[in-house]
């Protein structure tokens, strides 16, 4: 079971994508599954089905072009409704964060 939880954990899973297609591929090996996808815009109760999304880099950098934070470090910082960005901080701005806890202190 823990080898299949770190399994599991080390894909970057959002509510569409290739992580939740390899997550589901990983636990039908375990139990029998059927998988039916349904496309984007498709109206589900009071929610629609949101475009695909699948992470493909995401970095930090320093003043001095450095990467400080990848995405190999912080998989689970991500979620399906990010948007890329750019944004530049100052020394004594403050702190950097991303839906939850601070993640970098400038």
């Amino acid at each position: 079971m823990h080898a299949l939880a770190a399994r599991l954990f080390a894909l970057p899973r959002s509510l569409t994508g290739d992580g939740v297609r390899a997550t589901l591929a990983a636990l039908g090996e375990l139990v029998p599954l059927t998988v039916v996808e349904v496309p984007t815009g498709t109206p589900v109760l009071d929610w629609t089905v949101p475009k695909e999304w699948n992470l493909r880099r995401a970095v930090l950098r320093g003043p001095g072009g450095e990467i400080v934070a990848d995405l190999g470090a912080a998989k689970k910082a991500m979620h399906g409704d990010t948007v890329a960005f750019a944004l530049d901080l100052a020394a004594g701005d403050g702190m950097a964060t991303a839906w939850g806890p601070p993640l970098i202190h400038i």
